[in-house]
């Protein structure tokens, strides 16, 4: 779980995502996107609902 902890860079362009130097196709971004993405969009909903 220590690898879960290390902040990879994420980089998102138009033909996909890229985490780490791998590339990955956008229709399918790699779990660490996925939770960053909703990470990201909970903060912003509780700062709005509260």
């Amino acid at each position: 779980m220590a690898e879960d902890k290390k902040k990879q860079e994420i980089h998102a362009t138009k033909d996909g995502w890229i985490v780490g130097g791998k590339k990955y196709p956008k229709e399918q971004p790699p779990p660490e996107v996925v939770q960053e993405l909703a990470k990201a969009i909970q903060g912003l909903l509780k700062k709005d609902l509260h």
